[in-house]
């Protein structure tokens, strides 16, 4: 097995990963203590140098300088957002795994007349919905920030690899009085704020009809520049 700096060195010389080393209080192939000796900055040199394995269990790729497999690694565990699921899994099989939901709709990269049901913003929490676009699976999470006065909708795409392709979002509400319409490019940061459309709360009421519904439309293409 590989090691990632920083390193850290039992009294017999075997190596453990600095990160690993939080987790035992002994070396885990001889159950020897730790050494209190600094190790070697060139042996640390050294093994900065060589490629290392990525981090996500049973992932078996080596990495490049500057490379983004391990944060897109289809290995690594993500959850299921569905309300009242507990699953658990890789990213790769996320989709699969909310194909067995026959009652969860999955949203397409076109998607003209979106709603959700029964929506009042003073008792309205928060929903996430299952988006497949482009080879890509996002989340879409719907929230009401009543303290600020503004309904937000965010964006996360699960890793399932490194993606080529740069997204445009587009997320637009509309009635015959009123239209509000958002697009951003996709930032694959996915900071706390990122990829997420604000729209105020007091304008949501313009965009729900005598049936309840709050209707919506979201478009994810591929961009061209």
């Amino acid at each position: 097995e590989s090691v990632r700096p920083e390193v850290a060195q039992c009294v017999r010389g075997h190596l453990l990963c600095g990160e690993c080393k939080r987790t035992v209080t002994t070396c885990p192939k001889c159950k020897q203590p730790f050494s209190v000796n600094r190790t070697s900055p060139v042996l640390c040199q050294i093994i900065q140098a060589l490629p290392r394995r990525c981090r996500h269990t049973n992932c078996r790729m080596y990495l490049t300088v500057d490379d983004w497999h391990e944060k897109w690694c289809g290995l690594q565990m993500v959850r299921c957002r569905n309300t009242g699921c507990v699953w658990r899994g890789h990213g790769q099989d996320l989709l699969a795994h909310i194909k067995t939901n026959k009652s969860l709709f999955i949203f397409k990269e076109s998607n003209p007349a979106m709603h959700f049901p029964d929506f009042d913003s003073n008792t309205f929490s928060n929903c996430y919905f299952p988006i497949v676009a482009h080879g890509q699976f996002f989340w879409g999470e719907a929230t009401c920030d009543r303290d600020r006065g503004l309904f937000a909708m965010k964006f996360e795409l699960v890793p399932n690899g490194v993606p080529w392709s740069d997204y445009l979002i587009e997320v637009s509400f509309s009635s015959e009085d009123c239209f509000s319409q958002s697009k951003f490019r996709f930032d694959w940061e996915q900071g706390l704020n990122s990829n997420t459309v604000y729209v105020p709360i007091d304008l949501l009421p313009n965009f729900v009809d005598l049936d309840g519904r709050l209707f919506f439309k979201i478009f994810i293409e591929v961009s061209d520049y």
